[in-house]
């Protein structure tokens, strides 16, 4: 369906291109029209007729490019009575006799429901988009269509422009690719069930085989007995391991994994689960708590990767079934012997609760409390019995405790083994490289995002390494054509070139110095790329210490050994590590107990990421898709450094904006919310560094005085061919552009005071044609997003701010036209 969607949008947005240019000769014409019956700027030596003649010319020929198009292109009267039809719509219609015989709604089957809904809904909104089933004498066919009313002097139209597409051949491969996809989704599933039974039964088996055929060799079996009982067992033993490959392919794909037994940091996994959900949950104005017994050790051994999957199902059930009251996360010690200790965590909520019948159920696969929490709430029913399995896995224990309206308990009890606290430690572990130190090494890192530059210094300072941070990909292709170095590092998102393109170049030059690309995603995909470009290694951003220092001893072919320094005096009693609205503990871990280094990081944070929003903000007011994907990118690391993994997600759906096209009106929206959040942060971090931090939205005036920030441009190639050269023509537009843009700007401001925002839309609409006559792209596509923000105002405030931008936008181009026609000498 989703597929089905972006064609019939790619289509739409076809046809809402041809649309414009229709409309903005249309809207040039008349301007052109009016101009030249204006006594004001008719000339004494030019004469009426001759213009009018010349228009004529003009127009003809455009008529004729709409009768060739190969696109429908039709024109009605208010009653939908045809007055034209291009070729292409009267073969796509089959129509013989005149047009004006015809009615549009004639050939729709729906006539009802156009009648009925349709009609009246493009009226309100000023234009329609959709789809049709169109009924011909020989066929009928699906169409996407696209109808738009004109006015005169009245408020009701006294037309409609029609744009249709015959949309059968699409809508039949989408089909096919859906009925492609549910096939090979049913035999995937088919494949699981079988590979996890049968590999099941035939290990069962097998274990019988091998089993017997050990007694056989230890009875004494001499001879050729001997030799057949070795070669059933050899055969056995060869047959389980492909077995076993079979059952860990099913197990991956039908997610019965294994669990690990692994030393972790407790608090910091439970630190970084309130740190995701505190935020989430509180916006939507409900209460969170969360408690930690003290007497549970800082670190345990277990399986991190399975609780943190527990209780991440478990908060967000509670999340979303609880509209408010109070949500909570609790762990207490139950039971503590030397080596082992039980931990009882508990999720409750004050949500809709359930039914004491059905608390048993719903830890079964596809259940859920009523056959109508799906529709209501959403999900599959498979979250609580994948925890449940998890909890199984662990040897651990799961119940829950509800009633119906007045909320759940869910409660899980899992034994974890006792390690050392790291805190407690008189000496620290640290790595030693075997025959070579690693002060002998030389790296080289390309990397342009400041506080990124500024975390690695402090490692590469810590190890001793002799280390050179460049900014882009040029940089490092320069440096590499001078030096030799043992490392190369590289960001792959970066200005002017990025990690993908400078591998690229450097292998094409025979450097064979091993790439270890550093990248803020971590899927296949983008690993995939990183080697396809010559790149070695892979780490994903924001990386741990250890995990920097095992790729570079990787590559530099050195072993490593754990040893005992000397007792390392850690400063955090003395330290104080909480920050209001993020979590410093990635920070803290790569400080070693350094406040001047957690200051630097947070002052650089406070320096450059209100500058990059506000470059986000000027790409998102002109649609810029690419600009604010790569601010997006860039930003995302800052904010997991602070351990804000919602603000990094929101991020992710900004870069990801192009590929899912979503509505302008959304990203706003998450932009707003990554604003808001900020903000918070910023005010934390002022509080503990003595410096003040916010993010101010610059005005776009200003922001457009830097010259990478300044997109607007003018062409009067379309002025030119429109008045074929004459200078005259050109200064008469041109003033009439100046005079008749300052009145409706004057307008504007005024339907805003009275809160009438379709009489702005309506003004906008006709604005567009104008500034297409001008050639100012950027003009016309923030105009068409700003039409379509007229229908629904959400919130004023903000759109007073567009309109605020837009008028500053419109003011500029004022500027840029007058200063334009000086140049040329058409003003003096």
């Amino acid at each position: 369906m989703r597929s089905e969607e972006k064609s019939i949008e790619a289509l739409q947005a076809e046809n809402r291109k041809l649309q414009k240019e229709l409309f903005s000769l249309q809207k040039g014409v008349d301007e052109v029209f009016s101009t030249l019956t204006d006594k004001a700027f008719i000339s004494k030596e030019i004469y009426f007729d001759e213009k009018l003649s010349r228009i004529k010319e003009r127009l003809t020929q455009k008529e004729f490019l709409i009768h060739s198009s190969g696109e429908f292109v039709g024109i009605c009267n208010d009653s939908f009575q045809l007055d034209f039809l291009n070729q292409t719509a009267v073969n796509l219609l089959t129509i013989s006799a005149p047009v004006s015989n015809n009615n549009f709604i004639d050939f729709i089957k729906e006539k009802k429901i156009f009648k009925d809904k349709i009609i009246p809904r493009l009226i309100q909104k000023n234009g329609w988009i959709g789809e049709l089933t169109i009924q011909t004498e020989n066929r009928v066919f699906p169409a996407t269509c696209k109808i738009i009313p004109f006015y005169s002097s009245k408020k009701s139209p006294i037309g409609f422009y029609i744009i249709l597409r015959d949309i059968t051949e699409s809508k039949e491969a989408i089909k096919k690719l859906v009925d492609a996809k549910n096939k090979a989704e049913n035999n995937m599933m088919v494949r699981q069930q079988f590979l996890a039974k049968i590999s099941h039964e035939i290990r069962t088996s097998m274990s019988a085989i091998i089993g017997l055929s050990n007694l056989m060799i230890e009875k004494g079996l001499k001879g050729s007995k001997l030799e057949f009982a070795h070669a059933i067992k050899l055969s056995a033993d060869n047959l389980l391991v492909i077995i076993n490959d079979i059952l860990d392919i099913s197990k991956i794909e039908s997610g019965n994994l294994t669990v690990e037994n692994i030393r972790f940091d407790f608090k910091k996994l439970m630190l970084g689960l309130k740190s995701i959900f505190q935020h989430k949950i509180e916006s939507g104005g409900i209460k969170f708590k969360y408690s930690i017994d003290p007497k549970i050790p800082q670190y345990l051994t277990g399986d991190p990767t399975r609780l943190n999957q527990i209780l991440l199902n478990l908060l967000s059930n509670s999340e979303k079934f609880t509209e408010q009251g109070e949500i909570s996360l609790s762990a207490k010690l139950v039971k503590k012997s030397s080596k082992k200790l039980k931990v009882q965590f508990r999720v409750r909520d004050t949500g809709i609760g359930i039914a004491g019948k059905n608390l048993e159920k719903i830890f079964q696969e596809f259940i859920q409390e009523s056959d109508n929490t799906t529709r209501l709430y959403g999900g599959t029913g498979l979250g609580l019995a994948i925890v449940k399995q998890l909890v199984r896995l662990q040897k651990g224990k799961i119940w829950v405790e509800s009633s119906k309206n007045k909320g759940s308990s869910f409660f899980l009890e899992i034994d974890y083994g006792v390690s050392l606290k790291k805190d407690q430690k008189k000496e620290e572990i640290t790595n030693e490289i075997y025959g070579v130190s690693l002060k002998s090494a030389k790296i080289i890192m390309a990397e342009d995002y400041p506080m990124n530059r500024l975390l690695a210094k402090s490692l590469f300072k810590k190890w001793d390494l002799n280390y050179k941070i460049v900014n882009n990909g040029i940089e490092l292709v320069k440096q590499l054509e001078k030096n030799s170095y043992d490392v190369i590092l590289s960001d792959i998102e970066m200005p002017e070139m990025g990690g993908l393109e400078a591998a690229q170049e450097i292998r094409k030059k025979g450097i064979s110095t091993p790439i270890i690309a550093i990248t803020a995603h971590s899927n296949k995909e983008e690993e995939l790329l990183c080697k396809n470009a010559g790149m070695n290694g892979f780490l994903t951003k924001p990386f741990e210490e250890n995990d920097l220092k095992k790729k570079l001893a990787e590559f530099l072919n050195l072993k490593t050994k754990e040893f005992n320094t000397d007792k390392i005096q850690l400063r955090e009693n003395e330290s104080d590590w909480k920050l209001e609205h993020c979590n410093l503990n990635y920070i803290k871990e790569l400080s070693a107990g350094d406040d001047s280094f957690i200051d630097d990081i947070l002052t650089v944070f406070i320096q450059e990421v209100p500058e990059l929003l506000n470059k986000m903000s000027l790409s998102l007011n002109f649609e810029n898709q690419k600009e604010t994907a790569r601010y997006a990118h860039r930003l995302q690391s800052s904010f997991l450094m602070l351990g804000r993994e919602d603000i990094k997600k929101e991020l992710k759906e900004l870069e990801c904006w192009s590929t899912e096209e979503k509505q302008i009106q959304d990203i706003k929206k998450v932009f707003a919310f990554i604003l808001d959040e900020t903000n918070k942060i910023l005010n934390s971090i002022s509080d503990r560094i003595g410096k003040p931090g916010s993010v101010q939205l610059l005005p776009i005036d200003f922001l457009m005085s830097f010259d990478e920030l300044k997109p607007m441009k003018i062409d009067f190639t379309r002025l030119d061919e429109f008045g074929q050269g004459e200078i005259q023509f050109k200064k008469e537009i041109i003033q009439l552009y100046s005079k008749q843009t300052v009145d409706q700007i004057a307008e504007v401001e005024k339907l805003m005071d009275s809160k009438s925002y379709k009489g702005i839309g309506l003004i906008i609409h006709n604005m567009i044609a104008s500034f297409n006559l001008i050639g100012c792209e950027l003009l016309v596509n923030y105009s068409r997003g700003l039409e379509e923000a007229c229908l629904c105002v959400e919130k004023e405030e903000r759109f007073k701010v567009q309109i605020s931008d837009y008028i500053l936008l419109i003011q500029q181009s004022i500027r840029m036209v007058n200063e334009r026609g000086k140049k040329e000498g058409i003003l003096i």
